[in-house]
């Protein structure tokens, strides 16, 4: 195999790799165990492997992306636009607010994190005038924080898996073009 056969190849594995672990990822992410849950005993665990996905996933998303020279297609991607973030007053009472730092930026902090831990919040203050997307639930452990050793010792950069993962996919054909995959 020549140079070329070889990247591509490594290509398409890493990009293969990507979607796995984001489709596991999506998958833990949304479904929350409550203490009331009959399966409350796997809550540690679940969080051990979300742990571990967020950091497998973003390792072969970003070996996909820089691969295939996308870069800064990747650098152009926002996670999350100001109209899907909660307001300030909302996130000084401990709600997280998204990140709308871009793919490749999110992608970076999570390979080289010092700190990953999955949110705790369950609910959102009715009286807002912000409200969180009935499709989705922005206050499970579908919410995460990380900083790298690239931040302030105090930063935490929140992300939403979905928003992730959404962000990921939208380079998907990109990705799979510069690979020579037509699937």
């Amino acid at each position: 195999m020549d140079r070329i056969g070889e990247m591509t190849f490594a290509l398409r594995r890493h990009l293969d790799l990507a979607c796995e672990h984001a489709a596991i990822l999506v998958a833990l992410a949304h479904h929350r165990l409550t203490p009331l849950d009959p399966l409350n005993q796997l809550r540690e665990r679940q969080r051990a492997l979300l742990h571990d996905q967020v950091h497998l996933f973003s390792f072969h998303a970003r070996k996909a992306i820089e691969l295939a020279g996308s870069e800064s297609a990747a650098s152009s991607l926002r996670l999350a636009s100001a109209d899907d973030t909660p307001p300030r007053e909302i996130t000084d009472i401990g709600i997280a607010s998204h990140t709308t730092k871009d793919l490749w930026w999110v992608l970076n902090r999570i390979v080289h994190s010092q700190l990953l831990s999955f949110g705790e919040a369950e609910t959102v203050d009715s009286a807002a005038a912000w409200t969180a997307d009935p499709g989705r639930s922005y206050w499970t452990l579908s919410v995460f924080s990380v900083r790298s050793d690239r931040d302030e010792a105090d930063a935490e950069h929140w992300v939403e898996v979905y928003h992730l993962v959404r962000a990921f996919l939208t380079l998907l054909p990109l990705l799979e073009q510069r690979a020579g995959d037509q699937r």
